[in-house]
């Protein structure tokens, strides 16, 4: 396991796969956006980190008040480096807007 400077977790990696255990996925990478949210989880063939190829990717965006409004995933390689042959999808989350003293910003559709 690898950790940034703020003790979050970046990398979990497999170094060493059971005979029974399927070895597509060997790491898992997380990325954090500026407030201290995960902006990427992405998984890859290779344990070591800097290395390897993307598998798939998920995708989070968030409004101001740090409430998910985007989840985009990419299940043959990276969103942000997707192809017309590598479809991404997206799920989108609409929040009240707190507006005329309702004093509430719930989750209405999605």
């Amino acid at each position: 396991m690898f950790y940034d400077l703020l003790g979050r977790l970046i990398d979990d990696a497999v170094t060493t796969v059971g005979s029974d255990t399927d070895d597509t996925v060997l790491r898992i990478a997380t990325t954090y956006e500026i407030r201290g949210m995960v902006q990427s989880v992405t998984s890859y063939d290779n344990a070591t980190p800097g290395f390897g190829s993307v598998l798939n990717q998920c995708y989070l965006t968030y409004n101001d008040f740090g409430q998910l409004v985007e989840e985009q995933q990419d299940h043959g390689g990276s969103v942000l480096t997707s192809s017309e042959d590598e479809p991404v999808y997206s799920v989108q989350y609409g929040y009240d807007s707190g507006a005329s003293g309702s004093n509430e910003i719930r989750l209405p559709s999605r």
